[in-house]
């Protein structure tokens, strides 16, 4: 929409302005599809182009924010037994699939758990440290007996063995696994 201002001036609307003032996607170095395709991977916060690396106060927060959960502690202390699959910890916390997926999510950002992914099927277990003297190998040195040693968790520990993963894992009346789940060999 055209309008005419004083002295003759054209006017253009405020859509039209604002499309003249945004550069364009090649400046902003795109690369012609969808403008969130070259930041964003999954459901993670947006990646810039010179991601500087992690500092150790950085990664420290992290962790610490990491440990600072009750359910993400229990998941630990699980871990510690065996790999285990969402189901079994899903089932294990008595919390919903997406509210275990984060709390994975959170720990293995941190570099406390890692995943194998077997075909379409995943399973979670303690991320061995990358050396020893990364600091997150001396954090779960000291960690790993009050998760061992706490009578509530020792408890919960002891229920959750109570979990039949194959039945969980598979559909009603087949053998099938279900996706996203893994069976013991």
């Amino acid at each position: 929409m055209l309008a005419m201002g004083e002295g003759g001036r054209r006017l253009e609307s405020r859509r039209h302005q604002r499309k003249l003032r945004s550069p364009p996607l090649a400046e902003l170095g795109g690369h012609g599809g969808p403008p969130h395709e070259k930041f964003f991977s999954g459901n993670r916060k947006p990646e810039t182009i010179n991601q500087k690396p992690e500092t150790p106060m950085k990664l420290l927060l992290k962790v610490m924010k990491a440990l600072a959960d009750g359910n993400r502690l229990r998941i630990l202390r699980l871990l510690l037994d065996r790999p285990r699959c969402v189901c079994e910890l899903q089932r294990a916390l008595g919390i919903t699939q997406p509210s275990v997926s984060k709390h994975l999510r959170i720990l293995e950002e941190a570099g406390l758990v890692e995943k194998e992914r077997s075909g379409q099927f995943i399973d979670y277990r303690l991320a061995p440290a990358p050396d020893s003297l990364d600091e997150r190998a001396a954090l779960m040195g000291h960690l790993i007996p009050w998760l061992r040693d706490d009578p509530e968790l020792k408890a919960f520990s002891l229920r959750a063995a109570q979990i039949d993963r194959r039945s969980l894992c598979s559909r009603p009346g087949t053998a099938e696994p279900e996706a996203g789940r893994i069976l013991e060999a």
